[in-house]
């Protein structure tokens, strides 16, 4: 297996710079694989979680009563 080159500074054009992106992308695939899954696995369950408090606070409504305030949106909103 031979070393990796070293990256070398100076200016590229579009072309050249797609070409070492997608170089890094590839010499470095677990990495960006592993951290998009560590992000986006919170994002899901809070998303999941959201979404399940929504509807059970929907399906409780009887006709007389109004939408109530429900605080975990508050958490949805600021992510």
């Amino acid at each position: 297996m031979s070393a990796p080159t070293p990256l070398t500074l100076r200016p590229l054009e579009i072309g050249d710079l797609l070409d070492e992106t997608f170089r890094m992308y590839r010499r470095h695939f677990v990495l960006f694989a592993g951290l998009s899954v560590i992000c986006s696995i919170p994002t899901a369950v809070l998303s999941g979680f959201t979404i399940y408090t929504l509807f059970t606070s929907l399906s409780q409504l009887t006709p007389g009563s109004g939408l109530a305030f429900d605080p975990s949106l508050l958490i949805w909103y600021a992510v």
